[in-house]
């Protein structure tokens, strides 16, 4: 039997409380010795005392406060090489397409270890904190992983990653557009332009004809709730089809495209009930936009 000395993790902060409570090891591609577990007890801020000079001690705890993560244990004789830089890629891949099935609000850094005899971790190389939340939709902000997330990213995994290293360009730049419209992008204009940027790379390939919004009623049913497993459904269930927003959402791509603005009538429609505080229309149709590509996305990759 292999024994792996070394592990790159991505830690998922947000973990709903039966998962915590289970305290499970889940395989989620067992070929490549991918898990998702508990990392109770592999870290602590001292791990990265190394670095106190470029991360605060707010940072330090925030990197070694995480008890759950996907890890990728795997084997090296190097100190920093190809094998480190393999793991990196390949778990990143997969941290991408669990965003994909359950995005949320926090971010998730990337750590690599050396796995001890005594059971802990030393610490090696870790990306840089960054302590700005992601300006994500509402409607994402209560989402924790649950059991059922990881057991889709089992069943999708594989093809997510023969899509990823494939010539398939609209998918991979949809994904990409998904990504920075959450990772790296705080302005909900800009967001709202670059995902309904990715819808349309997707719906660009599809075999009907007609202009975006008919493809993609052909590709999801016009009354599918866009907040169909949103967080905040176990407390205030929210129905809003995707017939009642789609076409204000090229609407207002478009109108941002060209220099304009919110259109000044939408002051009056009718907005899903408030989660803390109210919205705007037009922040519903940035809920939607994330939430048609990431349907989009998760259709892909569950087709044959």
């Amino acid at each position: 039997m292999t024994e792996f000395n070394k592990a790159t993790i991505i830690p998922i902060y947000t973990v709903d409380e039966e998962l915590q409570a289970s305290g499970q090891s889940i395989p989620i591609l067992p070929e490549e010795n991918v898990t998702f577990g508990s990392i109770t007890h592999w870290l602590s801020p001292s791990n990265f005392e190394l670095w106190k000079e470029y991360v605060s001690e707010k940072q330090r705890k925030w990197l070694s406060d995480a008890s759950f993560a996907l890890i990728h244990r795997f084997q090296s004789s190097g100190h920093v090489g190809k094998e480190e830089q393999a793991s990196q890629d390949l778990l990143n891949k997969i941290a991408t397409c669990l965003r994909i099935i359950r995005p949320t609000g926090s971010r998730s850094p990337l750590i690599q270890v050396r796995l001890l005899e005594s059971g802990a971790a030393d610490v090696f190389s870790f990306t840089q904190p960054i302590e700005q939340l992601i300006n994500a939709p509402q409607s994402v902000v209560f989402n924790t992983v649950r059991t059922s997330d990881l057991r889709e990213l089992q069943r999708t995994i594989r093809k997510f990653l023969r899509l990823a290293a494939g010539e398939t360009y609209e998918f991979n730049r949809a994904v990409r557009y998904f990504m920075a419209g959450y990772m790296q992008i705080d302005d909900p204009v800009i967001q709202i332009m670059v995902w309904t940027a990715g819808i349309e790379a997707l719906l660009a390939t599809s075999r009907f004809s007609g202009d975006s919004l008919s493809k993609l009623f052909h590709l999801v049913d016009p009354n599918w709730n866009i907040y169909e497993d949103a967080g905040f459904q176990n407390f205030v269930p929210i129905q809003v089809p995707l017939a009642s927003v789609a076409e204000n959402l090229f609407v207002l791509r478009n109108s941002f495209a060209h220099g304009g603005w919110v259109p000044s009538e939408w002051t009056e429609k009718e907005v899903r009930p408030p989660i803390g505080h109210s919205i705007e229309y037009a922040d519903m149709i940035r809920e939607a936009a994330a939430a048609i590509l990431r349907k989009l996305l998760i259709e892909r990759m569950i087709s044959d």
